[in-house]
């Protein structure tokens, strides 16, 4: 273990990242010293094609993520779970989210037109009823009805509602000023960005790997 340096902890949700910048997300079975051990993530393919040297292992912190540089020193089984034996290269640093992970999600969302200042009116708007693409900490994909779309200006002041799982989350957000990321002529697929203090990107950062985990138990195990 490299002295002083901050760890993950057994059962740690965390993300293994190659230097192709692929996630794989998977949690820490076992830490002993300067090793660490993880089931291997469904996406790792046993780990052909993958170069061992290069390799982070990221997991979610108070102010950002931690990212740990590590080697992937043997591939093995173990009592019928496939795993994979890191050593660590290095000390562990916290990352500013400069680059926010994307999970894929599936769960409908509100959105609320508000006030841009507190002695405005109310946008008279009807909320929208859409369904959320993927989501990060930072933004989410949004899919709304095409006819609702025009309602919808750059940079207009919303309130998202949403539950995934046991969480839910009513976030002050965003409408993105870039343009539609795929339209058709009855859904239209948009960006809106949370404007949301630390604690609660915190929130959602957790429950994001959370699912990263579940989606890959879905896949393969």
């Amino acid at each position: 273990m490299v002295d002083g340096s901050p760890m993950p902890e057994v059962n740690q949700l965390v993300t293994v990242r190659d230097l192709s910048g692929k996630e794989l997300p998977t949690r820490i079975e076992d830490l002993s010293g300067s090793v660490l051990v993880v089931p291997r993530p469904v996406d790792g393919e046993s780990g052909i094609g993958l170069r061992p040297e290069g390799l982070t292992v990221m997991w979610p912190a108070d102010r950002g993520v931690m990212s740990l540089p590590v080697k992937l020193n043997e591939r093995r089984s173990d009592n019928n779970l496939d795993i994979w034996e890191l050593s660590i290269t290095g000390p562990a640093s916290r990352q500013q989210r400069r680059a926010f992970v994307r999970v894929p999600v599936s769960a409908g969302v509100a959105l609320a037109f508000v006030a841009e200042r507190p002695i405005d009116p109310t946008p008279d708007v009807a909320d929208i009823s859409g369904w959320l693409v993927d989501l990060s900490e930072a933004a989410a994909c949004v899919s709304v009805p095409t006819a609702r779309y025009e309602d919808l200006k750059p940079n207009a002041k919303l309130q998202a509602t949403f539950t995934i799982g046991d969480d839910s989350y009513d976030l002050p957000a965003r409408v993105s000023d870039s343009a539609p990321v795929r339209e058709a002529d009855d859904r239209t697929e948009l960006v809106v960005h949370f404007e949301i203090p630390e604690s609660e990107a915190a929130r959602l950062r957790r429950m994001l790997f959370a699912q990263q985990v579940r989606l890959r138990d879905l896949n393969g195990r």
